[in-house]
Parts: structure tokens; C-alpha cells; sequence
């Protein structure tokens, strides 16, 4: 991708989380001092300068350590970071103020020393990111403006903090959630930030193997450097989802970025498959998603169904409510995750998945698939009945991906084990084209079956 002379959309919105988030921490600092120097008055002041000496103290070294800490952990996952440190920072802001206890306060303190230091070092992060797609000179005047900025808006959101305490000093909890809904701003603002995990690690196979793949190259301008509408269903649903999952992701190592795009086909499992799936595969994708249940009206049918109970002991017209909204978020979260729709029936809409799906792999993403069956499927049906029988159709991206392309796909087996908490990838089955269309079809599913199946009895 060719780095850029113009701030991008993604930076835009860096900018408005730093200096958001930057004067939200400033104006708790601020805020914090003023109030604890109001309570101990000037008169006193050889009482109370020692113990605000080692709050300042613990909430700067808390930063540092919060900062080293996450600059070395994972430094990928830089936005997660941010997210994540700005909804710490608003819970132990607020209890840093609702504590009347030194210890209390001493605890809430090093937390909110802690958060601020993962959100510094996601800054960080992102300035390195960054240097990815825009050029170095003009990235440096970037940052500087971004900091010339940030600082007087952290000192005018201090001093406005304190001005509004000094007036209103009964209002200490306006004040506290003024800066409480500042820093949530950041946060939502972080949710729109098209540069995720995901996008990163497409960004960074880009710019190693795919350079010169022009269809990878915009799809990354479409999302980095135009304005871009980021649906931000997925990223509320992973980090929601992690911390009730908590699976442990195995056989990392057999993925081949070099090789990207390629397909990844899981167990199913009822509802534990895709949702675990979505929330762990370590990768960007795209996943195959039933057309019906991305489309308001058609959806609402197959829910209603599901949810017929509910007319029953609610009522007609509260029971319909629950539907209505059920569908609705059903939708939504689905669609948020930029779904390939798969069309069953005519010849010609099967197509129009293959063509999309060609589509998303030409422009380097991979794709993820569920193609068990629960009926009598094309292959033998495994003794053990955890892993039904697949339909084969899938395997078919193969020889369209070979004959557009000239490369050979690879297909991933993934396992979601839930009783051992383990997201599991196997060994890449590739496509062959010197065999016959069917039979290549054939094999590829076979051996994706039998090392799912093996994956099971482990």
C-alpha cells in the first residue's frame, strides 16, 4: 500500500481517542489534588504533603509499570488494549473518588495508574502501527500536532474540572462523571478504530508477502484511509464472549501467512461452534453466514419459530416485542461481521456465493466456513458423533480460486473442544489441481473430516 501524504480516516480517529482519553486522566489527576488539598486545608500543610506526595508517587509508577507491562505483552493487540484500559479507568476512577478509606483509595489508585498505562502504551502501539501505510515526515507532523493538542486540551479540561468543583463543590460527582463520560467517548471512539487486530495483521501480511496485490491494497484504503463505516458489532460481541470462553488457542503455528488467503472449516456443535469461532480464530476472515438469517423479515420467520414459547407466557403483544428485538440484534451482530451470505437452492444462487467468495479471497481475506450437516451427509458418518458428516460444496473454492488465481488454497480444520476450553487448528489440507475436480473435492473434505474426528476422541 502507498503510504500516504494526507491524515488518513483511521488516524482521525486515533486522534479524537488520545486526546479524549489524555484529558479525561489529566482532569482526574487534577481533580483529584485539588479535592485532597481542599479537605486538609493550607495550614496544615506539613500533615498532609507527605501522604500526597506518595499518592502522586504510586500513581506515576503504577503508569510506568502498567505501560512497560502491556508495551511487551502482546503489542499487536493494541486496540483491545485501549478499550479495555478505558473502561478499567472510568470504574476505578469513579471508586477512587467513592472511597473514604486510605486503603480504599490507595488500591483504586494503582488501578487507575494501571489502566492509564495500557492506554499509553495502545498509543504507542498505534503510532508504530501507523508507520505501516503513512509516510514517515508527514507521520511525524501528525504526532506532533496530535500532542500540541492533546496537552492543552488535558490542561484547559483540568482546570475546568477544578473551576467547576471550586464553585459547586457539592457537585464533586457531576465533575467525576463529566470525566467519566469523556473517557467513554474515547472508548466508543476506539470501537469505530478500523485499524483491530484483525485488520492489522492483514495490514502487516500485506506490506511482507502481498504488496503487489492491487485488490488487497484497496480493500486496506477502503477501511484505513477513506472514511469508513466500521460495523462494531463483532468487537462488543469477542470482548464480551472471551471472558465467559476462555479458550486456549492451539496450533497457531500451522498457520502459513505466506500462503493467506485461505479457508478455515469448523465443527459446528450447535451454537458453541460459530460463536467460538468468531471470537477466537487468530486471523482476519470472513465468515459464511446463511442469507436468511441476515435479512430482517426472512430472520424474524426462523426466530419466531425457535422463540414460539414466548407469545405464550408473555402475551401476544409483549412475546412479539421479544421477538422483534431478538431478531433485530440477531441481525445486526450477525451483519456486523461482514459476512459472505450463502444462498441455497437454484444453481444460480449457489453461485453468487462462490463469486462472493472469490471476491473476498482475491482481496485477501480468508474465509470461514461450518459445513456440517445435521442430515445424511457426502461422507461417511463418523463413528464418533461429535463431528457430523460434511457437505462437500465448500471444497469447490479450490479449483475456483486455482483457475482465477493459480494458486493453491489451503484448507485449516478447526476444533472447538468446549470441554477442554481448546480453539484447536490443525495441519492445511491444499488444493490439488492436478486431480480431477470431484475427486480433489472429495480428498480435501475426507482428510479435513478425519483430523477433526481425531481432534475429538484427543
Amino acid at each position: 500500500m502507498s503510504r500516504k501524504t494526507n491524515s488518513p480516516a483511521s488516524y482521525r480517529i486515533f486522534y479524537r481517542m488520545t486526546t479524549l482519553a489524555s484529558a479525561a486522566i489529566c482532569g482526574v489527576v487534577a481533580l483529584f489534588l485539588y479535592q485532597y488539598v481542599f479537605t486538609h486545608g493550607v495550614s496544615l500543610i506539613k500533615y498532609w504533603y507527605a501522604p500526597l506526595s506518595v499518592w502522586v508517587f504510586l500513581f506515576a509508577a503504577s503508569l510506568a509499570v502498567g505501560y512497560r507491562f502491556f508495551s511487551l505483552y502482546k503489542p499487536e493487540v493494541v486496540l483491545w488494549r485501549f478499550i479495555a484500559g478505558g473502561v478499567i479507568w472510568i470504574v476505578s476512577a469513579a471508586l477512587l473518588f467513592l472511597s473514604r478509606t486510605s486503603v480504599a483509595q490507595t488500591l483504586w489508585t494503582i488501578v487507575a495508574g494501571f489502566s492509564a498505562g495500557a492506554i499509553k502504551a495502545a498509543t504507542e502501539g498505534f503510532k508504530r502501527d501507523f508507520r505501516l501505510f503513512i509516510d514517515e515526515k508527514v507521520l511525524q507532523k501528525l504526532n506532533r500536532n496530535l500532542s500540541a493538542t492533546s496537552a492543552c486540551i488535558s490542561i484547559i479540561t483540568a482546570a475546568a474540572i477544578v473551576a467547576f468543583n471550586i464553585f459547586l463543590p457539592s457537585l464533586q460527582w457531576v465533575a467525576v462523571l463529566i470525566l467519566s463520560v469523556i473517557m467513554y467517548v474515547a472508548v466508543v471512539a476506539g470501537y469505530n478504530q478500523p485499524l483491530d487486530f484483525r485488520t492489522r495483521e492483514k495490514l502487516v501480511d500485506y506490506v511482507t508477502y502481498f504488496s503487489d496485490n492491487e485488490l488487497i491494497k484497496k480493500d486496506l484504503e477502503k477501511k484505513l484511509i477513506e472514511p469508513y463505516n466500521m460495523r462494531y458489532g463483532v468487537k462488543i460481541i469477542s470482548t464480551s464472549l472471551k471472558a465467559l470462553l476462555r479458550l486456549k488457542i492451539v496450533g497457531k503455528e500451522n498457520l502459513s501467512h505466506g500462503d493467506f488467503p485461505s479457508v478455515f472449516v469448523c465443527n459446528h456443535d450447535a451454537i458453541n461452534g460459530p460463536v467460538s469461532a468468531v471470537t477466537y480464530l487468530p486471523t482476519y476472515y470472513r465468515v459464511w453466514i446463511h442469507d436468511e438469517m441476515l435479512d430482517y423479515d426472512v430472520a424474524r420467520k426462523n426466530i419466531s419459530h425457535t422463540l414460539r414459547a414466548l407469545p405464550r407466557f408473555f402475551g401476544k403483544f409483549l412475546g412479539g416485542k421479544m421477538i422483534d428485538a431478538a431478531t433485530r440484534f440477531t441481525c445486526w451482530a450477525l451483519n456486523s461481521f461482514n459476512p459472505v451470505p450463502v444462498r441455497r437452492g437454484t444453481s444460480r444462487e449457489v453461485l453468487t456465493t462462490f463469486i462472493v467468495s472469490l471476491q473476498a479471497l482475491q482481496e485477501g481475506d480468508n474465509l470461514l466456513i461450518f459445513p456440517e450437516t445435521p442430515g445424511k451427509g457426502e461422507i461417511t458418518q463418523s463413528s464418533d458423533e461429535s463431528i457430523r458428516s460434511f457437505y462437500t460444496g465448500f471444497a469447490h473454492l479450490g479449483k475456483v480460486y486455482f483457475d482465477k488465481c493459480g494458486k493453491s488454497l489451503l484448507f485449516y480444520p478447526v476444533y472447538i473442544d468446549k470441554k477442554k476450553r481448546q480453539f484447536r487448528i490443525g495441519e492445511a489440507v491444499r488444493f490439488n489441481p492436478d486431480l480431477d475436480a470431484t475427486e480433489s473435492k472429495q480428498i480435501i473434505a475426507a482428510e479435513l473430516h478425519r483430523q477433526m474426528t481425531e481432534f475429538s476422541k484427543k
